[in-house]
């Protein structure tokens, strides 16, 4: 990528020794997002809610369905690359957190789903209602929009120039 021993940098200064290397913004600001939630284990957790959450529901054309009809929206994918997707991720869930927990609660009953989809639903029911996942969805929310929202201004003033 860009570093200075094996990177596009390197090759761009051995073409050119006076070549001054300008750092992405919102490259820099994705590698600092990624960097400052990883470092908190609730915030890994949390996300791996969401992500699980996403993979239940998109496994199943019937389970998104059902999602997507009482929503009105669909559950987004987290992206490595793009953080500003946690956005989009958490923002649908924090929206929608009654919604979701009525659809894991309808997939819990025996007559509506097999025992691989009783048994996810079941897990992640409890994680979801649980104390501190809403406590950390709350604030990931709030923090992932400020992300968001200087991404985006970071990527406007990047086109303005």
């Amino acid at each position: 990528m860009s570093g200075v021993h094996g990177g596009v940098q390197r090759k761009i200064r051995k073409v050119n020794p006076n070549a001054l290397f300008s750092p992405c913004s919102n490259h820099s600001l994705n590698l600092c997002g990624v960097h400052a939630f990883v470092c908190v284990p609730s915030s890994v957790t949390c996300f791996g809610t969401v992500e699980k959450l996403y993979s239940l529901f998109s496994s199943s054309t019937e389970r998104w369905q059902l999602l997507k009809v009482k929503t009105g929206k669909n559950l987004k994918r987290l992206s490595d690359t793009r953080w500003s997707s946690h956005y989009e991720s958490v923002k649908v869930v924090k929206e929608n957190i009654e919604t979701i927990v009525s659809s894991l609660e309808h997939f819990q009953d025996p007559t509506k789903a097999n025992l691989d989809t009783r048994s996810g639903a079941s897990l992640l029911l409890s994680a979801v209602c649980d104390f501190t996942f809403l406590t950390n969805y709350t604030i990931l929310a709030f923090c992932t929009g400020r992300y968001n929202l200087s991404s985006t201004i970071f990527a406007v003033s990047k086109n303005d120039s």
